[in-house]
This record gives structure tokens, C-alpha cells and sequence, in this order.
């Protein structure tokens, strides 16, 4: 598979590439929605993906303020 990518990789035209896998392959990171207490569902912010971090150590990675939909 290594040389199979690495030739993929080089070269220069447009390639089609066919990725099976398994049916129960988990996608990851994931975007991710909340319900809220009144019903409402909003998305996460992209920068929030599953799986999740520990809320402090996410905050010490952000560069800008952390993002909250409207209360």
C-alpha cells in the first residue's frame, strides 16, 4: 500500500482513487451537534470536534476565543 500512495502522491494528472472500508469504520474527528435545555439543536464549532478534549485543556489550544452559539 506504501508504494501505492507514494505513487499517487507523485503524480501530476487528476487521479480517481477508490477507499473501501469496513462498514463499521468510525469517522474521526467528527462534527458534532447538542440539544439544548429548550429544544434547540446547534452544531458545534469546527474547531470542537469528537472526540472531544478536556475543556481546559481546549481553551489553552485556542488561539482566538472560543466560539458559543446563542444562549
Amino acid at each position: 500500500m506504501k508504494e501505492t500512495i507514494t505513487a499517487v502522491l507523485q503524480d501530476e494528472g487528476p487521479l480517481v482513487c477508490d477507499v473501501q472500508l469496513s462498514s463499521d469504520y468510525k469517522f474521526e474527528p467528527k462534527l458534532s451537534s447538542e440539544r439544548k435545555p429548550d429544544g434547540r439543536i446547534v452544531s458545534k464549532a469546527l474547531e470542537d470536534m469528537y472526540p472531544f478534549l478536556e475543556r481546559g485543556e481546549f481553551r489553552s489550544n485556542m488561539l482566538i476565543p472560543e466560539w458559543t452559539p446563542d444562549k
